[in-house]
């Protein structure tokens, strides 16, 4: 009769991890979602303009490069 209990026991364990973590995928998968409408959006109004933390220009994304390994990004007036 214990190993029956120990089993039923263990099997609720087991429900109770896999409930959790289903938990966790709706929850990520619904702030994936949001982020998806964000970037969609995003990709409807055009990029938005960066502002170069050397010399505030402003400016399109693509004319701004990123250096390694800092990451940092500056615009090509720059030259960094």
């Amino acid at each position: 009769m214990s190993r029956f209990i120990q089993s039923t026991n263990a099997q609720t364990a087991q429900i109770n991890k896999l409930e959790a973590e289903n938990e966790k995928i709706e929850k990520l998968e619904a702030e994936n979602e949001k982020l998806r409408i964000i970037v969609n959006s995003a990709r409807e109004d055009g990029p938005a303009p960066l502002q170069c933390g050397v010399c505030s220009n402003v400016a399109n994304a693509s004319s701004f490069t990123v250096c390694s390994p800092c990451g940092h990004c500056f615009c090509a007036m720059v030259n960094y």
